[in-house]
C-alpha cells in the first residue's frame, strides 16, 4: 500500500488527487454501437491523457493517448478535438467536452494538455 507522509493520512486516492489534473469529460464516440457523447473519467498522468469509464475514476483503463502523438488541437464550441497516431499507427481523433450539469472548467483542460 502506497504511504504519504502529511499531517493527517491520506488515501491512495486522494494522494492521485493532489498530484494530476483530473476529472469528468464526454467524450464523443461513434462507433461500436455507440453514438453520440458519453460521460468518462479523464487524467493527465505525465505525458499520457488517460481515460477511465465514468463509474471507474481509479478502476480499468479504457483509453491511454501520449501526447506528444497529436498532431491536429482545435477548439470548438463548448469542446476541444485533436488527431493523434496510436502505437500501431493508426490515425484517431478523439472530441471532449465538460458534461452539462458538470464542474468543470474547458479552458484548463485545454491549457493543461498543450
Amino acid at each position: 500500500s502506497l504511504g504519504v507522509w502529511c499531517a493527517q493520512p491520506m488515501s491512495v486516492a486522494q494522494v492521485l488527487d493532489e498530484i494530476y489534473y483530473q476529472g469528468q469529460l464526454e467524450t464523443k464516440s461513434n462507433g461500436k454501437g455507440k453514438i453520440g457523447w458519453e460521460k468518462c473519467y479523464v487524467r493527465l498522468e505525465g505525458n499520457q491523457l488517460i481515460r477511465f469509464s465514468d463509474k471507474q475514476r481509479y478502476g480499468s483503463e479504457i483509453g491511454r493517448v501520449d501526447l506528444s502523438s497529436i498532431q491536429n488541437f482545435t477548439l470548438e464550441k463548448q469542446a476541444f478535438k485533436f488527431a493523434y497516431v496510436t502505437p500501431s499507427k493508426k490515425s484517431r481523433t478523439r472530441s471532449f467536452r465538460i458534461p452539462q450539469k458538470g464542474e468543470g472548467d474547458l479552458t484548463e483542460w485545454i491549457k493543461q494538455i498543450r
